[in-house]
């Protein structure tokens, strides 16, 4: 299908006439009855890229850009060693669990033979 391209006074006042419709208060179909009565002759979803890329040919409608993140705030030191030894504490634990684990299985298999 050929692509279309408007004159830019002719795009100017389809442009024109959406935003004005738009800004009244009516809806999107609204506004596309409006702009096919000035010779427009693709479709709605073509008729909102068109305006949200205001005229700007071979672009893509960008994002604002987010703000930046704050931040973390540091840990004072003296929650690193409580840290420290917490996890040293829970991997020792775990670690003692799988080796008990082990020795059983290994204790229950001796036994059986």
């Amino acid at each position: 299908m050929p692509r279309i391209v408007y004159k830019p006074d002719v795009k100017a006042a389809i442009l024109a006439t959406v935003r004005k419709a738009l800004g009244s208060g009516k809806s999107w179909p609204q506004a596309y009855e409006a702009a096919k009565a000035l010779r427009y002759t693709g479709k709605l979803h073509s008729l909102q890229a068109m305006y949200y890329k205001r005229g700007k040919p071979g672009r893509k409608a960008t994002r604002k850009a987010r703000p930046a993140r704050a931040a973390a705030p540091a840990a004072p030191a003296g929650d690193l060693k409580s840290l420290e030894s917490t996890l040293s504490k829970i991997v020792k634990d775990r670690v003692r669990a799988v080796l008990d684990d082990a020795i059983a299985v290994l204790q229950r298999a001796r036994d059986r033979a």
